[in-house]
Protein backbone atom coordinates (compact mmCIF):
# COMPACT_ATOMS: atom_id res chain seq x y z
CA UNK A 1 0.00 0.00 0.00
CA UNK A 2 1.20 3.57 -0.63
CA UNK A 3 1.56 6.18 2.09
CA UNK A 4 -1.21 8.79 1.89
CA UNK A 5 1.30 11.65 2.28
CA UNK A 6 4.63 10.83 0.64
CA UNK A 7 3.30 8.06 -1.68
CA UNK A 8 6.11 5.62 -0.83
CA UNK A 9 5.30 1.93 -0.53
CA UNK A 10 4.59 0.90 3.05
CA UNK A 11 3.65 -2.18 4.99
CA UNK A 12 2.91 -0.29 8.19
CA UNK A 13 -0.31 -1.18 9.97
CA UNK A 14 -1.46 2.33 10.93
CA UNK A 15 -3.91 3.17 8.17
CA UNK A 16 -2.12 4.18 5.00
CA UNK A 17 0.85 6.16 6.33
CA UNK A 18 4.51 5.17 6.41
CA UNK A 19 6.30 5.25 9.76
CA UNK A 20 7.94 8.63 9.09
CA UNK A 21 4.74 10.35 7.97
CA UNK A 22 2.71 8.89 10.83
CA UNK A 23 4.93 10.92 13.20
CA UNK A 24 4.29 14.24 11.42
CA UNK A 25 1.45 16.54 12.48
CA UNK A 26 -1.79 16.19 10.55
CA UNK A 27 -4.80 18.47 10.38
CA UNK A 28 -8.20 16.89 10.97
CA UNK A 29 -11.54 18.22 9.75
CA UNK A 30 -15.05 16.90 10.35
CA UNK A 31 -17.34 16.59 7.34
CA UNK A 32 -20.70 18.06 8.35
CA UNK A 33 -22.99 17.49 5.36
CA UNK A 34 -21.73 14.38 3.60
CA UNK A 35 -19.34 11.46 4.10
CA UNK A 36 -15.71 12.54 3.60
CA UNK A 37 -14.98 10.66 0.39
CA UNK A 38 -13.33 11.48 -2.93
CA UNK A 39 -14.91 14.55 -4.59
CA UNK A 40 -16.75 15.45 -1.33
CA UNK A 41 -13.66 16.98 0.28
CA UNK A 42 -10.64 18.89 -1.12
CA UNK A 43 -7.90 16.85 -2.79
CA UNK A 44 -4.69 16.12 -0.94
CA UNK A 45 -6.04 14.27 2.10
CA UNK A 46 -4.00 11.46 3.61
CA UNK A 47 -6.50 9.66 5.88
CA UNK A 48 -10.26 9.62 6.24
CA UNK A 49 -12.90 7.85 8.28
CA UNK A 50 -16.56 7.55 7.28
CA UNK A 51 -18.91 6.87 10.17
CA UNK A 52 -21.96 4.58 9.88
CA UNK A 53 -24.25 7.42 10.94
CA UNK A 54 -23.77 11.12 11.68
CA UNK A 55 -22.45 11.76 15.18
CA UNK A 56 -22.11 14.91 17.31
CA UNK A 57 -18.72 16.63 17.39
CA UNK A 58 -17.17 19.15 19.79
CA UNK A 59 -19.76 18.20 22.43
CA UNK A 60 -22.47 20.08 20.57
CA UNK A 61 -25.42 19.55 18.28
CA UNK A 62 -23.18 19.83 15.22
CA UNK A 63 -23.26 16.49 13.45
CA UNK A 64 -20.56 15.04 11.21
CA UNK A 65 -20.41 12.08 8.84
CA UNK A 66 -16.74 11.37 9.58
CA UNK A 67 -13.37 13.05 9.36
CA UNK A 68 -10.54 13.66 6.95
CA UNK A 69 -6.87 14.48 7.65
CA UNK A 70 -4.42 16.57 5.65
CA UNK A 71 -0.65 16.94 5.93
CA UNK A 72 -1.07 20.76 5.88
CA UNK A 73 -3.84 23.02 7.16
CA UNK A 74 -6.56 23.91 4.67
CA UNK A 75 -7.34 27.52 3.82
CA UNK A 76 -10.56 28.58 5.54
CA UNK A 77 -12.13 29.26 2.13
CA UNK A 78 -11.89 25.52 1.34
CA UNK A 79 -13.07 24.55 4.82
CA UNK A 80 -16.17 26.69 4.25
CA UNK A 81 -16.71 25.63 0.63
CA UNK A 82 -16.68 21.90 1.48
CA UNK A 83 -18.75 22.26 4.71
CA UNK A 84 -15.90 21.07 6.92
CA UNK A 85 -15.25 21.91 10.56
CA UNK A 86 -11.75 21.90 12.07
CA UNK A 87 -11.31 19.22 14.74
CA UNK A 88 -9.00 21.48 16.75
CA UNK A 89 -11.15 23.74 18.93
CA UNK A 90 -8.69 26.65 18.63
CA UNK A 91 -9.00 26.41 14.87
CA UNK A 92 -12.80 26.39 15.21
CA UNK A 93 -12.61 29.80 16.89
CA UNK A 94 -10.31 31.14 14.16
CA UNK A 95 -12.62 29.70 11.50
CA UNK A 96 -15.70 31.26 13.14
CA UNK A 97 -13.93 34.63 13.22
CA UNK A 98 -12.96 34.23 9.57
CA UNK A 99 -16.58 33.42 8.67
CA UNK A 100 -17.80 36.51 10.51
CA UNK A 101 -15.20 38.75 8.88
CA UNK A 102 -16.05 37.38 5.45
CA UNK A 103 -19.82 37.29 6.03
CA UNK A 104 -20.09 33.53 5.51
Amino acid sequence: MKCGICKTETEEDNGVLCEECSQKPRYKYFSTLRPPTKFAVPDGWCLNKVWDKPSPVHGSRIMAHGWVEYPNPLPFEKVWHFDLLPADENEVVKFANWCEENRR
